[in-house]
């Protein structure tokens, strides 16, 4: 439990730093947006990952969501690294240019 909360945590922590430092206009948003997942995600493991775990034993169990928590965090470590790249492509966002 403690191996998925700390990649729900991490995960969360580095979208939000990498998006509101890319996208300062629209950082309320994204950090409404990214709580609501949080809480989805964090609610979805409390309510399914202790039936799934007395089913299947608490080893597998707790593997199959670290090891959902490592996929998770392959995406975040490619944007980290081509980013910029990415957010050029893109151009610049048309909402809030105001800001």
């Amino acid at each position: 439990m403690a191996v998925s909360g700390l990649g729900t945590q991490v995960g969360t922590t580095l979208v939000y730093t990498y998006c509101t430092d890319s996208y300062k206009p629209q950082s309320g948003e994204i950090g409404a947006i990214l709580n609501l997942f949080k809480s989805t995600f964090a609610f979805t493991i409390g309510f399914y990952a202790l039936p799934f775990s007395e089913k299947s034993g608490y080893d597998v169990a707790f593997g199959i969501l670290a090891m959902i928590n490592v996929i998770a965090i392959f995406p975040l470590i490619f944007m980290l690294f081509n980013g910029k790249r990415a957010r050029e492509r893109q151009g610049v966002p048309k909402e809030h240019q105001d800001l």
